[in-house]
Formats: C-alpha cells, sequence, structure tokens
C-alpha cells in the first residue's frame, strides 16, 4: 500500500470514529413553543440516553429519524380565543417537507403518523422537521409547522379561508390562495397565556401585517400600532413559490418595552397555507 493511501485511509478511519458534539446547544424551541414534534427512531449512531430534553439525540444526530405525531384542526375564532372551537380534519395529506418521500393520511380524528422522517438542523444543529398540512379543496387553508424534533405531539391548526376574509375584508384585506400566510402569537415569556399589545412586525417580502383589535372582536387591522391584547398577528399574502418549494420570509418583531425573542425569524410559506410562529417577550 502506498504511502499516500496509508494516509488517506488512517486520515477516514478516523474522521469515521469521531463523535459530534455530545448534546445540542439548550436552544428555545424553532417555533417558540414547548419542544413538540417527535420520539426517536434511530437508524444508526445515536449514543447515550435521551435526558430531559424531549428526546434530542445526543451524539451522531444525523443519522437519526423521527416519528412524528399530532392532528390538524380548524378554528372556528380569529385570532385565536380561550374558548375557540376546534374541529378535526379528516383525509388531509401531512408531508415532512424537507423528507418527500415521508406523507401521511389524516384519520377520521385529525390525528396522523409520520414515521421515519429525517430532519434538518438549524443554527446550532438542533435538528428540526417541518410538517405540513395540505387540503385537496381551496375552501380552507393548509397549515406548517417547524417543530424541534423531541418528545411530544404537533397541532397544525388553521382557519376557513372565509373566516380569513371576514377578518380581514374590513379593512380592505382579501387572501390569495395563490399565496402564502404567517400567523404570529406573541406572548409574555412569564406567562404564556397573556398575550402582548404593541407589536409590529415586519415583512421582508411584499406583504400585509393585520393585527387582533381591541376595539373589534373577531376582526384584524393593519394599524400601525401593532397588536392588540391578544398578541395576534396576520402577515398576509406572502409571496409563496410554487407549491412543492414553498419560499420563505424574514420577519422583524419591534416592541418598545420588551424583549422579543426571536427579535428575527426567517420563515417558510408555501401557497393557500397558514406557517404557524411564536414569540416570547421578556420584560
Amino acid at each position: 500500500m502506498g504511502a499516500k493511501r496509508l494516509v488517506v485511509l488512517v486520515a477516514g478511519l478516523w474522521l469515521g470514529c469521531t463523535e459530534t458534539a455530545a448534546r445540542p446547544p439548550a436552544l428555545p424551541c424553532p417555533d417558540g413553543s414547548s419542544c413538540a414534534g417527535a420520539n426517536p427512531n434511530t437508524t444508526g449512531g445515536g449514543g447515550g440516553g435521551g435526558g430531559g430534553d424531549g428526546g434530542v439525540v445526543t451524539t451522531d444526530v444525523g443519522l437519526s429519524r423521527y416519528n412524528v405525531g399530532g392532528s390538524v384542526v380548524v378554528l372556528n375564532q380569529l385570532p385565536p380565543t380561550a374558548t375557540v372551537s376546534r374541529t378535526a380534519l379528516s383525509g388531509w395529506t401531512i408531508r415532512a417537507v424537507d423528507d418527500t418521500s415521508t406523507t401521511a393520511l389524516t384519520n377520521p380524528d385529525g390525528t396522523f403518523t409520520l414515521t421515519g422522517v429525517l430532519p434538518t438542523f438549524a443554527d446550532g444543529g438542533v435538528p428540526v422537521i417541518g410538517v405540513r398540512a395540505v387540503s385537496a379543496s381551496r375552501a380552507t387553508f393548509g397549515a406548517f409547522r417547524e417543530v424541534r424534533a423531541g418528545g411530544g405531539s404537533v397541532t397544525l391548526e388553521t382557519f376557513g379561508s372565509e373566516r380569513v376574509l371576514e377578518a380581514v375584508s374590513g379593512q380592505g384585506g382579501a387572501p390569495s390562495a395563490d399565496l402564502g400566510h404567517v400567523a404570529v402569537l406573541i406572548t409574555e415569556a412569564a406567562d404564556p397565556s397573556l398575550g402582548v399589545s404593541g407589536v409590529v412586525i415586519d415583512a421582508s417580502s411584499a406583504s400585509t401585517t393585520f393585527y387582533d383589535s381591541d376595539l373589534i372582536p373577531g376582526q384584524l387591522t393593519p394599524s400601525v400600532a401593532g397588536t392588540g391584547a391578544r398578541g395576534f398577528a396576520l402577515v398576509l399574502n406572502v409571496p409563496a413559490g410554487d407549491d412543492a418549494n414553498g419560499s420563505s420570509v424574514t420577519l422583524r418583531v419591534q416592541l418598545t418595552g420588551g424583549t422579543p425573542t426571536p427579535a428575527s425569524m426567517t420563515v417558510r410559506v408555501f401557497p393557500n397555507t397558514i406557517s404557524w410562529t411564536s414569540v416570547r417577550v421578556a420584560r
């Protein structure tokens, strides 16, 4: 064996035996909520115990696949309230957007399971999974969430197109089925049940941001004052690319008297789909 070949072989063996970092950094979930989305379904590597991190793989995380469980529901109130009605949606297609071979259909009770999903990685090496619910009818928007691969389940919430139209038409809004939409929930870090008012969302792509109204419940308005007491924003009509690949939009969160986390985020969008994300505000 030549000297050069021997060096290459030794280097290859050394790299093959090197583990990744012992544990990905303990970051908030990409959607700002508690971790949701999967139970580890390891196909190789992945040594070490799960600990209390919601099932994040400890080593060789790139070789692991995950089973994602959850449900799809349509809400009857916009913005959502504590008394919102949820109706299960059956027969919807569920896709892992970065693993196109993985799909499922929702059951009569709206539940679903995606088996053996390969995650992608957020900043810091945290494994995340983008989950999208797609309807055959444009009468109801699809739903998208990006969740951290770990323990728990994910709920994909959406609205009928008529309900969204009712909420924004009074201020000249009209949702398009060819474009994407982003729902942003802004809550207090110390008590996530409380919305934060006065938050302004600035989008990088052509769109209009509507906020919950304290004066007219059930209506959204593009007020320069930002969110109302419920801390809800809907970024309407974002250019969304095609149905297979989608697009993305960067949102900047502006607030006087508080620190939003994240203060800036890139959200994936798809046609006729509501992408959900969350922000926590520390005082």
